[in-house]
């Protein structure tokens, strides 16, 4: 099987990657794509099959592969897995062997984010102030859910910069994938879990973003400044 395979959520579409290891096999013969629909536990059904000589290169990085899926609906989650599999020579009667999807089934829902803003003094950050006695209000509870704030409507490609009141830099997110979601949970590059106190936000965008109609809504370096309040 591969040996890495990241799912990434986007604004439009959910970004496939995974490592080209399997291919150095004699007797690789391609990639098939299996993706299931709400719960991880559900059916998975075949969504692509990538034979050899049609293997998608992730154009960013020539050592891995990538495949954008371009179907799913916004609102629903969708886990995936992919499999390598043979040139049927291996087997005596000639049946195609595959790797166990055990290797590269994800856990963690994708799904569709929301558009990528198109003006700096519409990005939200939510919640605003965030109070941990109010988290079943918030984002609800469970793993990865707890503790976090959301940045809404920011650019396509930009990168966010999070300092405490008095100037020191804690935290940096880059933000390639597209969509207008990003999201914090809270802790710092440090690894250190966040005081209460005011945070200075600073959104910059670090490459030109478009419209659907080709049109600049952002150039580099355009950038803002937001604030975020934390009550524990």
């Amino acid at each position: 099987p591969p040996s890495t395979f990241s799912v990434i959520s986007g604004g439009d579409r959910i970004v496939l990657k995974w490592s080209q290891n399997a291919e150095s096999n004699p007797h690789f013969a391609g990639y098939k794509i299996y993706r299931a629909l709400q719960e991880i536990d559900s059916t998975y059904y075949l969504i692509k099959d990538f034979p050899v000589g049609d293997i998608p290169t992730d154009p960013e990085n020539s050592s891995m592969n990538r495949f954008d899926d371009m179907s799913p609906i916004r609102g629903l989650n969708y886990y995936y897995y992919i499999v390598s599999y043979d040139d049927g020579t291996l087997d005596p009667d000639g049946r195609v062997l595959s790797s166990s999807l055990f290797y590269t089934r994800t856990t963690v829902s994708a799904f569709l984010k929301r558009p990528a803003g198109e003006v700096l003094e519409d990005i939200r950050i939510v919640p605003n102030p965030y109070n941990i006695r109010a988290q079943k209000m918030q984002f609800g509870t469970g793993a990865g859910k707890e503790d976090k704030v959301a940045f809404f409507n920011v650019p396509q490609f930009c990168k966010v910069s999070i300092f405490t009141e008095r100037g020191d830099l804690i935290k940096q997110i880059s933000h390639t994938d597209g969509s207008g979601d990003i999201y914090w949970n809270l802790v710092t590059s440090d690894r250190q879990v966040v005081v209460s106190g005011v945070y200075i936000i600073y959104f910059e965008v670090i490459q030109e973003c478009t419209d659907n109609q080709g049109n600049v809504v952002f150039n580099i370096g355009d950038s803002i400044y937001k604030k975020l309040i934390v009550v524990r």
